[in-house]
């Protein structure tokens, strides 16, 4: 049975906060999308200043309120989620104080 976890990153310089939602039986794995997480945020914001990446393993509530916001803004990733059975990572980005950021923030 995999872990589930909640990469999340609040840009400093910006008002947005990318997190990923992650699934693996693999620690290991969490060094690689994290760095995969940065890669992706540089090429697309630019240069993070200070970074700060918060890592929570999920216990089921959680797990069910970060597959509810991923699939309410991706019906796409809601029939991926569910075919999923031990990897998996999503990336999306919210902006700080969005009521879906506060809720995942929550979990941290």
């Amino acid at each position: 049975m995999p872990k589930h976890y909640l990469l999340s990153l609040p840009l400093m310089q910006q008002d947005v906060v990318v997190h990923c939602y992650v699934m693996t039986n693999e620690k290991a794995d969490m060094e690689l999308i994290a760095n995969k997480m940065m890669e992706v945020v540089e090429d697309i914001h630019g240069r993070v200043m200070m970074p700060i990446m918060l890592c929570t393993p999920l216990e089921s509530s959680g797990i069910k309120a970060v597959r509810k916001i991923v699939c309410a803004n991706s019906s796409d990733k809601g029939k991926t989620l569910r075919e999923a059975t031990d990897f998996h990572f999503t990336m999306f980005g919210t902006r700080r104080g969005n009521p879906d950021d506060t809720r995942l923030m929550s979990l941290h």
